[in-house]
């Protein structure tokens, strides 16, 4: 819900959200690498995939980021996951640069993790999200590669990828959490 209060000619703006109370049980693959900068991982509800595919390509090619992975987590729902490593903040740019899930892309910053979380197993009756393929506008990104991320998501979704790419940072280990998200979500 905004808030918008006039005083003394000026305009203050607040919101306030109300968040179910968290009850079902569900694992996800934090952003955060070793060296804790992050990958993108982008969250988006009810969004028609050519709209998706259009957004992914403009922030790849803005960002030089490495394409996207992108995962269908239920009916019009998505995420998308570039190796791309960047700062917090970079990775914050980014997604106030898209139309991702407002909820998701503030979470970050208030979690005792401070990284970004993306589901990876079964919500309730909703099956884990399910590879649908890679976006990219080009296959040219700069900076480094998340090795971990990569090795986790060719494993855990049978992704095939090169044995190496340029740029990967050599670090193995991803971080897996479970959390809690409100029961009787759809």
């Amino acid at each position: 819900m905004d808030f918008k209060l006039e005083i003394l000619n000026r305009v203050l703006l607040f919101k306030l959200e109300l968040i179910k109370k968290s009850t079902i049980p569900v694992n996800g693959v934090s952003s955060r690498c070793a060296d804790s900068r992050h990958v993108l991982f982008l969250d988006y509800d009810n969004i028609d995939v050519p709209v998706l595919n259009d957004e992914l390509c403009y922030v790849q090619k803005k960002y030089y980021l490495f394409p996207f992975m992108v995962f269908q987590s239920s009916k019009n729902n998505y995420h998308a996951v570039s190796l791309s490593k960047r700062s917090f903040a970079e990775i914050v740019k980014i997604q106030q640069d898209t139309s991702c899930d407002y909820a998701f892309s503030t979470i970050a910053k208030y979690s005792k993790y401070r990284s970004w979380v993306l589901r990876i197993s079964n919500e309730g009756k909703k099956k884990k999200p399910k590879f649908i393929g890679w976006f990219f506008d080009t296959p040219y990104y700069r900076g480094e590669l998340s090795t971990a991320h990569k090795i986790f998501f060719s494993v855990a979704y049978n992704i095939k990828m090169p044995s190496h790419l340029p740029g990967e940072d050599g670090f193995k280990k991803t971080v897996i959490t479970m959390y809690q998200t409100p029961r009787g979500r759809k």
